[in-house]
């Protein structure tokens, strides 16, 4: 995988009045988000753009639309649960013993994670935020990274949520889209909108959930191995060469939060609120 060079801001080019907020992935701990808009708002502080990537485009998308916290916090919890990955394809099993097999290979169907999406996000599309809104997800072919920023928002929150091999492929616009955590699970390498003054981005480490069979769970622990790696890796090089000042947040969940366990999304929330108000004064002056 290759990572362009940030692009460099011309002498003449007028910073913005306001912040990116860029949200992980990071299963239910990327409801930390919630709180930290909360908190920015509270500060006065202006949101020039959000941008999200797997758990965290879920969160995004929800914050862009201006949904209120307890609305987010009752869509989170009927989405990150383990039924949204019920519903397993009969025949999987004897096709992954049997090859040749089909780039969308899933062990399960993903209706219910499909129904889940829609009934949340229903027929809203880009269009109707109050804040821009871009989803980070993973051309499942070329592993390219893939942003989202027109059509149906359903269809975005769903592609970038999508663990290959446990759940479909969604189509959008001709490319069989997954997980954003596979190309870039802390979305730092996207050049800013808006010529913000300052990014805040919120990384979460993750881990296969507690309890899952041996197939399930191999497939879980692999990809949140990839999705963590990445995230060290982008996290290092945007210290290197960053066009616009980042303040990183990783508030303290107690530990990384496991897929599809929306346990955690109160104290996520309440979490993420704790990180931002103590490192309000440092955004201050990176603002300055």
């Amino acid at each position: 995988m290759s990572w362009p060079a940030p692009p460099l801001p011309s002498p003449e080019a007028e910073r913005g009045s306001g912040i990116a907020l860029v949200v992980g992935a990071g299963g239910s701990g990327s409801a930390a988000a919630v709180g930290a808009f909360r908190a920015l708002e509270r500060a006065g502080l202006t949101i020039d753009s959000i941008t999200g990537s797997s758990s965290g485009g879920v969160v995004a998308a929800a914050l862009a639309l201006g949904w209120a916290p307890g609305t987010i916090e009752a869509v989170l919890r009927r989405l990150w649960v383990p039924a949204v990955a019920r519903g397993a394809r009969h025949r999987a099993a004897l096709r992954l013993a049997v090859p040749p097999r089909a780039p969308g290979f899933a062990l399960r169907e993903g209706s219910a994670l499909d129904e889940r999406v829609r009934r949340a996000f229903g027929e809203a599309t880009f269009d109707d935020v109050t804040v821009p809104l871009r989803v980070v997800t993973t051309d499942l072919d070329s592993g390219e990274r893939v942003v989202l920023e027109e059509g149906p928002i359903a269809d975005a929150v769903r592609a970038s949520l999508v663990v290959p091999v446990l759940l479909p492929p969604v189509r959008v616009g001709g490319r069989s889209l997954v997980d954003g955590a596979l190309s870039e699970p802390l979305p730092l390498l996207l050049p800013a909108t808006g010529a913000p003054r300052a990014v805040v981005a919120l990384g979460f480490p993750c881990r296969p959930p507690r309890r899952a069979g041996p197939v399930l769970g191999a497939v879980l622990a692999a990809h949140a191995a990839a999705a963590n790696n990445l995230l060290r890796l982008a996290s290092a090089y945007q210290d290197l060469a960053s066009p616009v000042p980042v303040l990183r947040l990783e508030p303290d969940l107690g530990g990384p939060a496991p897929l599809f366990d929306a346990s955690g999304v109160p104290d996520a929330i309440e979490a993420g609120e704790r990180a931002m108000e103590a490192r309000l004064e440092e955004l201050g002056r990176l603002l300055a």
